[in-house]
């Protein structure tokens, strides 16, 4: 009995030490079996939460450091909704329509399904704008063509709405869109809006602004130049990092619980597909966008069967008549002018010679062409749009001898492009203007082999004599595009290298002023042209740039136009 009381008494005295601490850990523990909390954290802190309650304020108490470990959550799978090769893969470009307001929109159409995309973007001369896609019968996708995950988000979709909805985009990115039933999404950088037919909100998404990367910005929002072979880079680009955003805020919202959410993000996704797929093809948006004009007296001709879709530029004057003559042969074929939505003529299939007046408005700018070969492959035929007297003045300087397209499939067929930077911007003084006009202030800037100072005169002619004379006066015909910052030369019919033409162009790239030239043509010496351009004209920028260096030295800003 004594020794039994020995023990109490030890144990008390123990407990008198440390018994606080031990006293409520184990209370707590025992208050957590018994109420069953499941949580970890929650038992192991409740003892410091106890004294933090119950301690006065003016006490300090410092707790415990407890660390433990994070229990894990279950996330939602990333999704990579990727149709690009399941959405039907031979779309065509059937027709392009001008329209006054400034843009234009190209119609392809995909034979074996009858799919069809409308793409609503700048006409000609101008920096590559989206303004909307309209998607019909897009429904047609090939599933054996999706991966088994996305395949089971198809399935829980609606893809029906994929039959018929439009996307509209603002300086590029993405804006609105509206499905078939109605429900549509609002789009800033940041967030979703998913709203009902009837503009009720019914889900907000919002998007990690770091998902877009410096150089996709960079992409979506700088305008580039639409030249020669660098616009259908530089599209293509664009038409890939556009598709890139898309697919992204497609992939967040794909993954939402909500039925019309999944729906948008599966929209979205083939969006973004028929964008990346829209590249490189001779039947893609990326060429139709940087496709030159047919001008006044450019034939038009076509040894096989097809559906050819152009862009005619109306010249500038007070008479907009224009005369329209074609020739079907023996086989019939089809051609048809469209302008602001409305087809103002149309005429076949039919075989023979015709010839046909147009009276134009005086706010067009374009109009669009389209032919419609025979599905015969040995139909031929051509085309050719001719101007009033007044109107040639105007475009072409009246000059019968210059040719603006060349046969990409002669073998004497060449093109160049050459870049050279001429100052930078961070030189009080250099800009595009000031370089523009330092360019067409004296001939040597515009053309190798001309050491005159002399003013460059819209129309004027120039003689080059590019073999020393030998091979008589080299002409060169000069139009100057104020707007555009370019002059473009083209070859007379007593010039070496005719026919063909040189752009010279002055553009802003990096925070530096450029010059950008590129010549085409089907004259001799192909291959000598293209290996020589960096060096022939590489001299004449060097000129340039050194005037352009020299006047900013001396604080000269301006030039006299």
């Amino acid at each position: 009995m004594s020794r039994f009381r020995v023990l109490i008494i030890g144990f008390i005295g123990f407990l008198a030490v440390v018994g606080p601490t031990i006293l409520n850990k184990t209370f707590s523990i025992f208050l957590c079996g018994l109420l069953s909390f499941n949580s970890v954290g929650l038992c192991a802190n409740f003892n410091n939460s106890a004294y933090a309650t119950l301690s006065s304020p003016n006490t300090n108490i410092t707790k415990p450091s407890t660390k433990i470990g994070q229990i894990p959550r279950a996330r939602k799978p990333n999704i990579n909704l990727d149709l690009q090769q399941a959405l039907p893969q031979d779309f065509l470009i059937t027709t392009q329509m001008p329209f006054s307001s400034g843009n234009r929109e190209v119609f392809l159409i995909s034979p074996s399904t009858k799919a069809q995309q409308i793409y609503t973007i700048n006409l000609p001369n101008a920096s590559f704008q989206l303004y909307g896609i309209k998607f019909q019968n897009l429904a047609a996708i090939d599933e054996s063509k999706l991966t088994p995950k996305n395949r089971l988000i198809i399935d829980t979709t609606k893809p029906e709405n994929l039959n018929n909805f439009h996307v509209v985009f603002q300086n590029n990115k993405l804006s609105k869109i509206v499905l078939a039933d109605g429900n549509q999404g609002e789009f800033t950088e940041t967030q979703a809006l998913i709203k009902s037919p009837d503009d009720q909100i019914i889900e907000i998404i919002d998007f990690p602004q770091a998902s877009q990367t410096e150089e996709t910005l960079i992409a979506t929002t700088k305008p580039m130049l639409l030249i020669s072979s660098s616009c259908n880079q530089n599209v293509s680009s664009k038409l890939v990092n556009i598709g890139d955003i898309v697919g992204e805020k497609g992939n967040k919202l794909s993954s939402s619980e909500t039925q019309i959410t999944r729906n948008v993000g599966l929209a979205l996704a083939a969006t973004s597909a028929a964008l990346k797929n829209n590249i490189n093809s001779r039947q893609s948006l990326s060429i139709a966008s940087c496709e030159q004009a047919v001008q006044c007296n450019e034939k038009r001709v076509s040894g096989a069967s097809e559906i050819r879709s152009n862009l005619f530029e109306i010249p500038r004057g007070t008479n907009r008549k224009v005369t329209l003559k074609y020739e079907f042969f023996d086989i019939p074929d089809t051609i048809e002018l469209y302008l602001d939505g409305q087809t103002i003529h149309s005429d076949g299939p039919k075989s023979g010679e015709y010839e046909k007046t147009l009276d134009l408005p005086n706010n067009a700018e374009y109009v669009g062409v389209r032919l419609i070969g025979n599905r015969d492959p040995k139909t031929r035929w051509w085309y050719v749009i001719s101007c009033s007297g007044s109107a040639i003045a105007n475009a072409l300087c009246g000059d019968d001898e210059i040719q603006t397209s060349y046969d990409d499939k002669s073998k004497n067929y060449h093109k160049y492009e050459v870049e050279n930077e001429i100052c930078s911007l961070d030189t009080q003084g250099c800009n595009i203007d000031f370089v523009f006009r330092v360019m067409v202030s004296n001939k040597q800037f515009i053309a190798p082999n001309h050491l005159r100072q002399k003013k460059v005169e819209h129309c004027q002619t120039t003689n080059l004599y590019i073999a020393m004379g030998i091979s008589g006066k080299d002409t060169i015909r000069t139009t100057i595009n104020k707007q555009n910052h370019s002059i473009t030369n083209y070859t007379r019919k007593n010039h070496l290298l005719h026919p063909g033409k040189v752009t010279r162009k002055i553009f802003e790239k990096n925070g530096k002023i450029y010059v950008f030239t590129w010549g085409e043509g089907t004259g001799i010496k192909p291959d000598l042209n293209e290996k020589a351009s960096g060096f022939i004209w590489g001299r004449v920028d060097k000129e340039l740039r050194f005037a352009v260096r020299l006047m900013l030295s001396r604080k000269i800003y301006s030039v006299p136009e």
